[in-house]
């Protein structure tokens, strides 16, 4: 029968030991930060969320004033406006064009229109 031998280099044991100790260190303030940056993720959607639902209730209010004022510019500007805030570059155009044809010299629409064009 073979005797094992216990190793004669001792240092190598107190290596692996802070080796293992270092990176168990490492992976946890890894966790940390990965957790700490997917709270704020999570955080910045339901901040996103809050903002869109905000817009489809001004919309929704801005859609019911031209259902009772066809000819009321301001408010299909407004949903202009909006309709860009939530992406929706096509329907912002088709309001624009609305806001043109009651209101052909409006600056603001005009400012809009070439911020509509030169992003979308």
């Amino acid at each position: 029968m073979v005797k094992k031998k216990f190793p004669s280099i001792y240092r190598r044991i107190t290596e692996t030991k802070f080796l293992v100790i270092a990176a168990s260190v490492l992976i946890g303030v890894a966790v940390i930060i990965v957790g700490a940056d997917v709270g704020k993720n999570i955080q910045k959607k339901q901040n996103i969320e809050k903002e869109r639902i905000k817009i489809a209730k001004e919309i929704e209010y801005w859609e019911k004033t031209i259902e009772k004022y066809k000819d009321f510019r301001d408010a299909y500007f407004q949903l202009a406006v909006l309709n860009y805030r939530l992406k929706n570059a096509e329907k912002a155009k088709d309001y624009l064009k609305r806001v043109f044809e009651l209101d052909p010299n409006f600056e603001e629409g005009r400012k809009l229109e070439k911020f509509l064009i030169s992003n979308f």
